[in-house]
């Protein structure tokens, strides 16, 4: 008999019986102690009013034989022609579904639900938890729906969006706008494909700037233009030293360049045997052996030719290791045609494969480089790529890097007056070798875009103990990482448009910059996320229709009635 009763609220089974427990306890020892008459009658009373309390609490259900109730619960993107068959076939009841609503409200319950469209966001996948559900995906979402790019850069150094734009009909044009709004790149898609792009734009000043991805047909007009924030940091002032075991065209034009960024330097170039010319720029001169242990751990990056390298004695190498692997100085070396043919170069650890090509193109521009290309790997990390081959990389040495490329004669670009792409190059190049600052706090989110009313999460490492957070001036709670004690996971709900900062109140000279935009932006990338989540949600979910029986909740009225009538007695009998 049990079994033909189920209950709606039955993870609040263990509570209800610990209230009824302790009212039916304290009634009873208030009876005990009392001398008023028909003392049996009125504990059965109270024991009557409350189970029918607890009853009402838990909501009981009773079988619908011969009877099924479905639900189908729309969500963007569904199919006229799904919602139909299944109105047609099951008589199903249809629900809207709203971002953090309420699915269930009316208390109705169904034996199994259809979710169509493109899904649930995810934190309204609890909804459909312990229920029989199915998920129908419709048309697949058309413009750009996978992007990545890096949300904070440094001036000088080239913004790179890349990500995948599926394209439902005709030609389309995909641009990357600044924030003034002409575009900066553009690419031409064609027909019905998906396809994977690249744009790049110039950064030449600091603060926080709206880009935009703009969609566009062949008349010009825009069909799609989605905001894309980038933070352009200022370039940190380095600690350089440059080794040359001669003077050479490509480090006269380099070291005049890293001098106008800023950057301390001292420039050692070899003019005889044992003899050194020393040359310092934005700093004080220097004494002493520059490539002791103590010395080069006060580098920020070194920069040597691989003449220069194989020159180094004993114990200079041993330093130089050191200070790599122990102090996370970068070192990159500048390449010679003995570089790729040599057996090992100090300190690096590549592999060359020869291709026979003595220019390659970047940015539109013919530029020389050696014959040969790097050889990815995953060890790898790219920093120049073209036409399908890598030009220059790194590889972590213990808190260092280490990395060469493979371009020859970069100072030529000055000389054609491309003073913006030779910055671009070289900036990108020392930024990715310099040893990383490490802050106290690092934060990470998957999207530096929010929208109103929606939760943004994101992930802060922190070596403090327990970091106190703000979203502009509102405390933000978070969680620590069971196994990562430095990791920690927040959640804020912005409520107004425009830009919005995380921060510590330890750190807060450093702050995560954020968008809020309005709903209605990067729809087709925020489809294909909660398609991908759905889907992950329900993979283990049976398609096939379960054949129990239907439930329908039991008419309270009743229990509400019942309960009255023993309080009502309960209070009346003392006193007549």
């Amino acid at each position: 008999m049990i079994d033909q009763v189920r209950w709606i609220h039955i993870e609040w089974l263990w509570p209800v019986l610990g209230v009824s427990t302790l009212l039916l306890v304290i009634f009873l020892i208030k009876e005990l102690k009392s001398t008023a008459r028909h003392r049996p009658l009125r504990v059965g009373v109270a024991f009557i009013g409350v189970c029918t309390l607890a009853l009402i609490a838990l909501k009981p259900t009773v079988p619908l034989h011969g009877q099924r109730h479905y639900a189908v619960v729309l969500t963007r993107g569904y199919a006229e022609a799904t919602l139909d068959s299944l109105k047609r076939l099951y008589n199903a009841r249809v629900i809207y579904y709203e971002p953090g609503g309420d699915i269930f409200a009316s208390g109705r319950l169904y034996d199994s639900i259809f979710l169509l469209g493109d899904g649930l966001a995810p934190y309204d996948l609890w909804q459909l938890d312990n229920r029989s559900a199915v998920y129908l995906q419709g048309a697949e979402p058309s413009g750009v729906v996978k992007l990545k790019y890096p949300h904070e850069v440094t001036v000088g150094a080239e913004l790179t969006v890349e990500g995948v734009f599926r394209n439902d009909s005709g030609k389309k044009w995909l641009l990357l706008e600044a924030s003034e709004g002409y575009s900066e790149d553009s690419v031409l898609v064609e027909g019905q494909e998906e396809v994977f792009f690249s744009l790049k734009a110039n950064t030449k000043a600091t603060g926080r700037f709206l880009y935009h991805m703009a969609v566009k047909d062949t008349l010009g007009n825009a069909l799609l233009r989605d905001p894309l924030p980038v933070t352009v940091k200022g370039q940190v002032p380095l600690n350089i030293l440059i080794i040359n075991a001669f003077p050479t065209f490509e480090t006269k034009y380099l070291k005049n360049f890293l001098a106008e960024e800023g950057h301390a330097m001292i420039v050692r170039s070899q003019v005889s045997r044992g003899k050194y010319r020393y040359e310092y720029f934005n700093r004080t001169s220097a004494s002493g052996n520059l490539l002791s242990s103590g010395r080069l751990k006060t580098f920020d990056l070194v920069i040597a030719d691989h003449p220069s390298m194989t020159r180094l004695s004993l114990s200079e190498l041993r330093s130089m290791e050191e200070a790599v692997n122990k102090e996370g100085v970068g070192l990159f070396i500048q390449p010679d045609e003995a570089l790729f043919s040599a057996s090992a170069a100090p300190l690096l650890s590549m592999d060359f494969i020869r291709d026979g090509r003595e220019a390659t193109l970047i940015e539109g521009q013919s530029l020389k480089k050696h014959p040969v290309n790097i050889v990815d790997d995953f060890l790898l990390q790219p920093v120049l790529e073209s036409e399908g081959s890598v030009l220059a990389s790194w590889q972590r040495h213990g808190r260092g890097k280490v990395g060469t490329m493979v371009l020859n004669d970069t100072y030529v670009l000055l000389l054609k007056g491309k003073e913006t792409l030779y910055r671009q190059l070289w900036t990108s190049i020392i930024d990715a070798h310099a040893r990383t600052t490490q802050s106290a706090n690092e934060w990470h989110s998957k999207f530096p875009v929010a929208f109103p009313h929606e939760p943004y999460e994101f992930q802060l490492r922190s070596r403090e103990a327990l970091p106190q957070l703000f979203n502009d001036n509102t405390a933000v709670p978070v969680g620590q990482d069971i196994d990562i004690p430095e990791l920690w996971y927040g959640r804020t709900w912005p409520r107004a448009t425009g830009w919005s900062q995380l921060s510590t109140v330890a750190d807060s000279t450093y702050r995560f910059n954020y968008y809020v935009a309005d709903t209605g932006y990067w729809v087709g990338m925020l489809a294909e996320r909660t398609r991908n989540t759905n889907r992950q949600h329900f993979q283990q979910v049976s398609a096939v229709v379960p054949e129990s029986t239907g439930w329908r909740a039991v008419n309270l009225l009743g229990f509400y009635f019942l309960f009255i009538l023993c309080v009502g007695y309960l209070w009346l009998v003392p006193k007549l």
